[in-house]
């Protein structure tokens, strides 16, 4: 529902803003598509790569409005590299990691659960990793805490050393070439190699 609806946005803008300059397009998706497509993001991170797809092709179509560039032939992964967007799929799991890094520095009014602790393990990775969820099921797997659990204790530093979230959001950014390298496996995605796409989380 929230895909045809957003066609349908970023058809309307397109009909109307087609001769309004780059920048201009570039932030009316900003401002009226692609927050509906995070809209509780955080918590709401589909797991099928159906949906996930589903997701990114609105961006990509937006890549072409924005850029002007219909040309079958033009490469939208291009694009996308040349406009600094990461995928909408990489922006929702910084987004998680920053609330879990919120969550533990109480920034957010926000319990701990008492399943989430810190491993006293002495295991491979940083010092705040925290115990994994046994999961019965995909949708239980997917959800909030099980998900980002398993993400905060793949990063190779520890986050909590952070002195705030602008310097854990810059260190993320600083990931994202790791990061394009793990989901270039996935269909609609090619490797982009080093280019910043840490814009605007």
């Amino acid at each position: 529902m929230i895909v045809c609806t957003l066609t349908g946005t970023r058809a309307f803008l397109n009909r109307n803003l087609s001769s309004c300059s780059r920048r201009v397009r570039d932030l009316t998706y900003k401002t009226y598509v692609r927050p509906q497509l995070e809209y509780a993001s955080t918590v709401w991170d589909p797991s099928t790569r159906k949906n996930v797809n589903q997701l990114e092709q609105v961006q990509r179509h937006a890549a072409r409005y924005v850029t002007g560039n219909y040309n079958t032939n033009s490469s939208v992964t291009a694009m996308l590299r040349d406009l600094e967007w990461p995928t909408l799929e990489q922006r929702r799991h910084h987004s998680r990691l920053i609330m879990m890094y919120k969550i533990f520095n109480r920034l957010v009014d926000i319990d701990l659960p008492a399943s989430l602790t810190r491993t006293s393990a002495n295991t491979r990775g940083h010092s705040s990793q925290i115990l994994e969820y046994s999961c019965s099921c995909n949708a239980y797997a997917s959800s909030f805490y099980p998900h980002t659990s398993r993400d905060w204790n793949a990063l190779s530093a520890d986050p909590l050393f952070c002195q705030s979230v602008d310097s854990f959001k810059n260190y993320l950014c600083s990931l994202t070439h790791h990061l394009i390298t793990v989901f270039s496996s996935h269909v609609i995605l090619e490797p982009w190699h080093t280019q910043p796409l840490c814009t605007s989380l």
